[in-house]
């Protein structure tokens, strides 16, 4: 059986352009530039909130 995959986000250009004043093609670039590290923190944040929802859950940490 597959596994199911949840949680999928993107960005787009008018999301950096809403947050800073700068034109289209400079947050085109600013998103190619950190592609990686806003991935990066996305996943090393998404496990946390995955922890902290787990164990408001009451769901019992595996002892790895």
């Amino acid at each position: 059986m597959k596994e199911a995959k949840f949680a999928k986000v993107s960005w787009a250009i008018g999301d950096v352009t809403s947050l800073f004043d700068i034109t289209e093609d400079e947050a085109h670039e600013f998103l190619f530039n950190n592609a990686n590290r806003i991935a990066g923190s996305m996943v090393e944040h998404g496990w946390s909130v995955i922890e902290l929802l787990g164990q408001e859950e009451g769901f019992k940490v595996n002892e790895t």
